[in-house]
């Protein structure tokens, strides 16, 4: 990371977003939950100089500082989405609009996977890359080091797209399945965390564009083959566990790529990641590993086998593996684990 040293000085205060451990229980509350940063904040590492040409990041993460309304009317709407929709589809049929939800599905998917290609090569190989600078760098760098340019242009697309997203939740409903408490809690925390990480301009955003883009491309084109029919469904069945063990690695590196942050913080190395920011992080990680967890176990370790069928008897697909399949066909980003019924 190259600094100018008299910036970093300037950087380097509460008024940037930046505290060490002997500041942080200095709180101001609103200001650490809703920040607005200075303008001498809007620093940009001489080597991204060309790149906020084509597009600035500062300027994106101040507009989103300054605009908490838009994630809390979009939770709040979406929080009484859930509640009205599925009295008003108590006594409907449901609706499937499978190809609309095909096209969804592979469609978030192709984004991923562009974001993946800008964010990932980023923060292997960039100017704080962990292969080619190092961990703590890649870990600590500011946010100007990832925020211009085509990747930080797919950054913001990153956090932006947290808002698309709960549109999931609209399709689930339309085919009445249930939305559990793991599904919502997951979409309205991502939001307004990835809101607040952006407003602060952490330099660990790219770790979680990066990680998050790279598992949503496989998710979203698994989701998308599970609505493609019998063939699809048999297809996208092999990934199941691959998809939820996936999502459990990035629990993990979101979790030690937080605590390493918070680590640096504390041997007095700089940082530029929010300390409040770590703390909200880890709460919020630390309860996806718990609830992927039981998912995972129940799903995949804990679920009880089928009979088999007696001789003279046909063999039938057992109710526990249609229920897997049709729920896998519905599922977003969170799934809903499927528990095999009892057969008598």
């Amino acid at each position: 990371m190259v600094f100018n040293a008299e910036t970093v000085e300037e950087l380097r205060t509460p008024a940037c977003g930046y505290r060490n451990m002997s500041n942080f229980f200095n709180l101001d509350v609103y200001r650490d939950i809703k920040p607005d940063l200075i303008d001498v904040c809007d620093f940009t590492d001489p080597l991204s100089l060309n790149d906020a040409e084509l597009f600035n990041g500062m300027h994106w993460t101040r507009f989103t500082s300054r605009n908490w309304e838009i994630p809390v009317i979009a939770c709040s709407i979406y929080l009484v989405m859930i509640r009205l929709m599925k009295s008003c589809m108590r006594e409907q049929k449901p609706i499937r609009l499978t190809p609309v939800v095909i096209c969804w599905n592979f469609g978030l998917s192709f984004f991923s996977f562009l974001g993946m290609i800008y964010c990932v090569p980023h923060l292997l190989f960039g100017p704080a890359g962990v292969i080619s600078e190092g961990f703590y760098p890649a870990v600590c760098q500011h946010a100007s080091t990832y925020g211009h340019g085509k990747v930080g242009l797919f950054v913001f697309l990153f956090i932006y797209s947290k808002l698309a997203e709960l549109l999931d939740t609209f399709w689930l409903l339309l085919r009445k399945s249930p939305v559990i408490f793991l599904h919502w809690y997951h979409h309205v925390t991502v939001l307004l965390y990835c809101w607040h990480a952006y407003s602060i301009r952490i330099g660990t955003g790219l770790w979680f564009a990066a990680m998050n883009y790279s598992v949503h491309a496989i998710m979203y084109f698994y989701f998308g083959l599970t609505q493609c029919g019998p063939t699809g469904k048999r297809v996208a069945k092999r990934f199941a566990m691959l998809i939820t063990s996936l999502q459990l690695i990035q629990m993990v590196m979101g979790i030690a790529v937080t605590v390493a942050s918070v680590y640096y913080h504390y041997m007095g190395e700089v940082c530029y990641v929010s300390l409040t920011n770590s703390a909200l992080g880890l709460i919020m990680y630390a309860s996806y590993f718990v609830l992927f967890l039981q998912l995972f176990l129940s799903h995949y370790v804990y679920t009880k086998k089928p009979k088999r069928a007696l001789p003279g008897e046909k063999a039938t697909c057992p109710p526990g593996d249609v229920a897997a399949l049709n729920a896998a066909a519905d599922m977003v980003s969170m799934g809903r684990p499927v528990t095999r019924t009892k057969q008598n």
